[in-house]
């Protein structure tokens, strides 16, 4: 995964809009991403590393935003 793909994370409901979210980096063994709330605010969260690295069925890539462009 590259900073800046855009995830689908498949174990969240399609009504969730945490289901997609934007992958940001590396952190030891976090993978800090950028996702939506309930409310709709942008905010970071942490995924374990092993988890979307080795479970390509139910987190793929979907797209890229040029995050480091923008910010």
């Amino acid at each position: 995964m590259k900073c800046g793909d855009i995830i689908k994370n498949s174990w969240v409901s399609d009504d969730n809009p945490s289901r997609n979210f934007i992958f940001l980096g590396y952190s030891g063994k976090y993978a800090k991403v950028l996702s939506l709330d309930i409310k709709g605010n942008l905010s970071e969260e942490k995924y374990y590393s092993r988890d979307i690295t080795n479970d390509a069925e139910h987190y793929k890539v979907v797209g890229h935003v040029p995050i480091r462009d923008i910010v």
